[in-house]
């Protein structure tokens, strides 16, 4: 076995696996520390920030549909102060019609009272709106000596008879398979 002359170290298989064997581990030995080092170094032109962003206004359409729901409600608001004081002003119309039942009531009765004092005091006095006010009774109203009038309501109306209709009758049966009905 002699190696010739020119060329020095080994030549064959084991040459050709030793330049990967000690190369893999420096080129991991080296990409390893170049990591490292940007990992820990800061870079010399810093990145500014960015400026904060604001949202964007609302648009033409937004801005239209929120002017429409406060018209809106500026209106219904005017409405309900406007119910409002119709409502106050149906009260008070309302406690002056009572006022003024409560006095008519008041002259009726003393009508009532003098009438029946002048008349030796007849069972009932006419009828209004079906029924009638009857004064016959021993109570005393209001420390008065008379008796109040008790209103007396009208008989019910008798019932009307009902009509129900009667059933129709069915329908006769119908063949399946030809259709006819069953009629002669």
């Amino acid at each position: 076995m002699t190696e010739p002359a020119g060329r020095p170290g080994p030549t064959g298989r084991p040459a050709r696996w030793a330049a990967p064997l000690v190369l893999a581990p420096c080129a991991a030995a080296v990409f390893g520390a170049s990591m490292w080092w940007a990992g820990s170094a800061t870079p010399t032109t810093a990145t500014k920030p960015a400026p904060p962003t604001t949202a964007p206004g609302p648009s033409a359409a937004e801005l239209h549909a929120a002017a429409q729901a406060q018209a809106h409600r500026e209106a219904l608001a005017a409405a309900v102060d406007r119910d409002r004081r119709t409502a106050v002003a149906l009260e008070h119309r309302l406690t002056a019609l009572g006022r003024q039942l409560r006095n008519v009531s008041a002259a009726a009765d003393a009508e009532h009272r003098a009438a029946r004092a002048a008349g030796g005091g007849s069972g009932s006095s006419g009828s209004s709106g079906g029924g009638s006010y009857n004064s016959s009774g021993n109570g005393s109203s209001g420390g008065s000596g008379g008796s109040a009038p008790i209103y007396v309501p009208p008989a019910p109306a008798a019932p009307q008879p009902v009509y129900v209709a009667p059933a129709p009758a069915p329908a006769p049966p119908v063949q399946a398979t030809t259709g006819a009905s069953g009629k002669p």
